[in-house]
């Protein structure tokens, strides 16, 4: 295969970029295109490929695959991150020497990509966008970041840490949601807004969340869901994949409008205009990927207590 290639080496993970080069090149693909994180993402276009290949966390995933969308040729991801909820909900959890490997062989599926907006103007999202506890949580770590030298595992526990910091203190706030053409509207810890189901530190807030269904998944928690979520964080500073039941809908589309606050869209946080409407949608399979071997895929579809299967 000819791919043109995009690493961040700087994405937390142990795996390093000249490893993934030397892995690539021994399974006979040729890189036409090598962009590294000071490079502009738009020159992995600049070269005929068959694939493009976006090694790195969550983040850079993300970012390749906006690049990606509506386009003929499939995205392979390389999880080399600290979470890597994307790779993991696409089932793409074997080693990367093996994703590698398969890379002739991988089937092609499509992914769904998130589209918000509001007073901001509009922009693609993969993951989730939302209020409330994840936001005001990303903010909190940004404003505190840990050291690249922490082993992934310890930066995962130390990023739960920090949800439970927050939610400890945090308050419900009041929001109004239109979900499709039903109105909710109530004092809520969290609103989010899934394209996936597993967020931040593999966080899986429901898994219903499927990223090639053509759907949302809009999760909240109320002040009684409080506990409920401190047990499920501590149960997961324990080292359990504990199930977590929350209020849920699927959607098309959702209007949220909240007073004050903040909204994150994937690990970006911006301001909220009070009681402007923010209107989140869905482009059903914007993305063209390449899938990991099937022996890493248990089903279609879903992610169950943070283990991956394939989407269909």
């Amino acid at each position: 295969m000819r791919v043109s290639v995009f690493i961040n080496d700087e994405a937390g993970g142990e795996t390093e970029a000249r490893e993934v080069v030397r892995s690539i090149q021994r399974y006979g693909h040729d890189i036409v295109r090598l962009v590294g994180k000071d490079d502009r993402l738009e020159r992995l276009l600049e070269k005929d490929a068959d694939a493009v290949v976006a090694g790195g966390g969550d983040g850079t995933i993300a970012r390749v695959a906006k690049l990606m969308a509506g386009r003929a040729q499939p995205m392979a991801m390389l999880p080399l991150g600290t979470a890597n909820n994307i790779a993991t909900n696409l089932g793409c959890t074997a080693p990367v020497d093996e994703l590698i490997r398969h890379w002739s062989q991988a089937r092609i599926g499509h992914i769904d990509l998130g589209r918000v907006s509001g007073p901001f103007g509009e922009r693609h999202f993969l993951e989730s966008v939302g209020g409330g506890l994840v936001a005001e949580t990303i903010a909190l770590m940004d404003a505190r970041p840990m050291s690249d030298a922490l082993p992934p595992s310890w930066r995962i526990d130390r990023a739960i840490d920090g949800y439970l910091d927050e939610l400890a203190e945090a308050e419900p706030q009041p929001w109004s949601l239109i979900v499709d053409a039903a109105e909710v509207r109530d004092d809520f810890l969290l609103v989010e807004v899934l394209n996936i189901a597993s967020i931040g530190p593999r966080i899986v807030l429901s898994d219903r969340a499927d990223p090639s269904d053509g759907l949302l998944t809009l999760v909240v928690a109320r002040r009684d869901d409080r506990q409920r979520l401190m047990h499920y964080l501590h149960r997961r500073t324990a080292g359990d994949e504990p199930p977590l039941s929350l209020p849920s809908w699927t959607a098309r589309e959702v209007v949220v409008r909240s007073g004050h606050g903040r909204m994150h869209i994937d690990d970006e946080v911006i301001d909220l205009v009070p009681e402007s409407p923010v209107t989140v949608s869905i482009e059903p399979g914007a993305v063209r990927v390449l899938l990991g071997p099937a022996s890493t895929c248990a089903a279609r579809g879903r992610v169950s207590r943070g283990r991956a299967v394939c989407p269909r």
